[in-house]
């Protein structure tokens, strides 16, 4: 089996800064991993993105998301240009609850990469010639920042990563593209993220998805692998983790606060996703 070279921290140059920006003018380039999350955009030439074992043509406008661990590669490079944004989840964790509320995110970040093996590369984003413009307007004022030592620089690097990535999710979720499929499943994880410690029933994410139920159950597994209420679970545990973290709250509390009107049936579920009940878990913190 091929050994795929993985890359890491030494991808950035400021140890404090989790993000990386450059301007590359693609060659050939065998199958890699890395340890971080890398966000493309296409602003020259064409080529051949070589996705696990797949391969997509890309060319100018185009704008795909690479997951951390996940080999890929170009090849039949002709003039191809690309801007490479790297980054961590870290930046990405002071905007944490709003953007996990926002459709085109998990669209775009999470649900799209992975579903690519499913419906090929046909979901990935691409830009009109006005979003180019826009776009490119907007990379443009992150070098600047990221190249200058103004005061305030990793703030206003951090302001632009984000604005950038609004654009592309907003363009994202009106894209009639991948909107087709990936986007119900996002705008149900949408609604989740936002009404979790509520009373949801699947016909409450069927309304908000646009679609039907068994298209939403059929698209939810294509692309996490899950049914939704079962999804609904993994967000419930998620926001009872952060609880569990962050105070002094009574187990029953924590359940009450994010989602579960059950308490018992609130470990068991936690247990069966985290491996520990609520109070072991909350022990080791």
């Amino acid at each position: 089996m091929e050994t795929q070279q993985v890359l890491s921290d030494s991808c950035f140059p400021e140890a404090n800064l989790p993000l990386a920006l450059r301007l590359t003018q693609q060659t050939d380039l065998h199958h890699h991993m890395h340890t971080f999350i890398e966000m493309v955009m296409v602003v020259g030439g064409s080529g051949t993105h070589v996705f696990k074992e797949e391969r997509y043509p890309i060319t100018v406008g185009d704008v795909f998301v690479i997951p951390p661990y996940t080999a890929h590669g170009y090849a039949e490079t002709e003039g191809l240009s690309i801007y490479n944004i790297l980054f961590k989840e870290e930046m990405l964790a002071r905007f944490h609850d709003e953007l996990h509320v926002i459709p085109g995110f998990h669209g775009l970040i999470y649900l799209e990469p992975y579903y690519r093996a499913v419906r090929g590369f046909a979901g990935r984003l691409t830009l009109t010639p006005e979003q180019i413009v826009e776009a490119t307007a907007l990379v443009g004022r992150l070098e600047q920042e990221w190249e200058a030592d103004h005061e305030g620089r990793r703030i206003m690097i951090e302001t632009l990563f984000i604005e950038l990535l609004l654009f592309y999710c907003r363009s994202f979720s009106a894209d009639s593209g991948p909107a087709t499929q990936v986007m119900p499943v996002a705008r149900a994880i949408g609604y989740m993220n936002r009404h979790f410690a509520e009373t949801l029933y699947l016909d409450d994410l069927v309304a908000v998805s646009g679609i039907s139920k068994r298209s939403l159950i059929r698209h939810f597994k294509n692309t996490t692998g899950v049914s939704p209420i079962r999804y609904l679970q993994k967000v419930r545990i998620a926001k009872a983790r952060m609880l569990l973290h962050g105070n002094d709250h009574s187990i029953t509390r924590v359940a009450m606060e994010s989602g579960f009107n059950d308490a018992a049936y609130f470990a068991t579920v936690f247990k069966r996703h985290t491996g520990l009940s609520p109070s072991d878990y909350q022990a080791t913190l």
